[in-house]
């Protein structure tokens, strides 16, 4: 089925309105991108599909300062730590890397994945790697909530980094959070190999499809991953991604949801009586929702390691040749109920 019949078949079952409207862009993405594909156009594809999708420049550092300091007087908060959630406690600056702060400090940010965090936290890992780290909310995060962890980070900006050190420092963790380059799969590889059980975390807007790669990277096959995917960015990724590790792991679909659709903190509530300023400060200001997938790996990171890469390739292409029809008969993740997490 083309990226078009599967857009038109999402838009057409979705179950509101709303939600209908969630499939314009992807619709008119598909059009355009059936059109370069014909005519061999691949340069401008790239740059129109942000542009339908709503991602064209979006609030820059200077704008997220101003709208974090002009939120947090409104909020009154004269000690900035995290409020809630699970890195409650955690202490905080007054700066966020292209992203809303005042959501992190209410422990409200990204809440669809406080679930999956909670049990990262109990699940044993190792190591957690964290690409496209920003200024820090789950490197330092994790390092935080669980003592015993190694915490590797990476982003691409210096600024973010940057960041990411006094975060990590007023925390009084700098020693456990360290920085490591993943630019690349090889380099990724690398880092996996170190690790007995670790979780990668990625959120690196769009480029997820690329750095990604079982082929060059083989050691992602065992390990476990929260994925956000960007199909504003690079169109299709999420399906991608799913078909790609259908062979070697389990996944699980969670996102979408608006800041409406949760309660209001009870500081929210006692401190801003505007009903509308009171939403407005729990924005983390996107255009359409993103969607994480949660892969876990299903075979024992031990087991596979032990018998080797070449073994676990031919482990890989068995598992590969038994679902290469399941893909297409798997629902379609866009049509996960938005906010719950699905699995298959």
């Amino acid at each position: 089925m083309s990226e078009l019949a599967k857009v038109l078949e999402d838009m057409r079952t979705a179950p509101s309105m709303r939600r209908k409207l969630y499939f314009v862009s992807p619709l008119l993405t598909a059009i355009l991108f059936g059109l370069y594909e014909r005519l061999g156009l691949s340069r401008p594809k790239s740059a129109v599909l942000r542009t339908l999708s709503g991602r064209g420049p979006g609030p820059t550092p200077a704008d997220f300062a101003r709208q974090s300091a002009r939120r947090i007087r409104a909020l009154g908060l004269d000690r900035l730590e995290v409020l809630s959630g699970p890195f409650k406690g955690m202490r905080y600056g007054d700066f966020s890397y292209n992203s809303a702060l005042i959501p992190k400090l209410l422990g409200t940010y990204e809440t669809d994945l406080q679930g999956w965090v909670d049990e990262a936290l109990a699940a044993g890992y190792d190591a957690m790697i964290n690409i496209g780290c920003a200024e820090g909310y789950y490197a330092v995060g994790f390092a935080y909530a669980h003592p015993t962890i190694e915490v590797v980070a990476f982003d691409t900006s210096s600024v973010a980094t940057d960041m990411l050190s006094k975060l990590a420092a007023l925390n009084g963790l700098q020693n456990r959070v360290r920085l490591a380059p993943a630019r690349t799969p090889a380099e990724l590889e690398s880092l996996l190999q170190r690790y007995k059980r670790p979780l990668l975390f990625v959120d690196v807007e769009g480029a997820e499809d690329d750095l990604l790669d079982i082929r060059r990277a083989p050691s992602l096959a065992l390990a476990d991953m929260i994925v956000e995917t960007h199909d504003g960015y690079n169109f299709g990724v999420t399906r991608r991604l799913i078909e790609r590790f259908w062979p070697t792991h389990r996944f699980e679909i969670t996102g979408g949801r608006e800041a409406e659709d949760y309660p209001l903190p009870a500081i929210v509530r006692e401190r801003i009586a505007d009903p509308a300023a009171a939403r407005e400060l729990l924005s983390e200001s996107r255009g359409l929702p993103e969607l994480w997938l949660r892969f876990r790996a299903r075979h024992s990171t031990g087991a596979s390691r032990s018998s080797g890469p070449k073994e676990h390739e031919k482990t890989r292409h068995k598992s590969r040749t038994r679902a290469r029809v399941a893909p297409s008969a798997a629902p379609s993740p866009r049509r996960a109920g938005r906010g719950s997490p699905t699995s298959w």
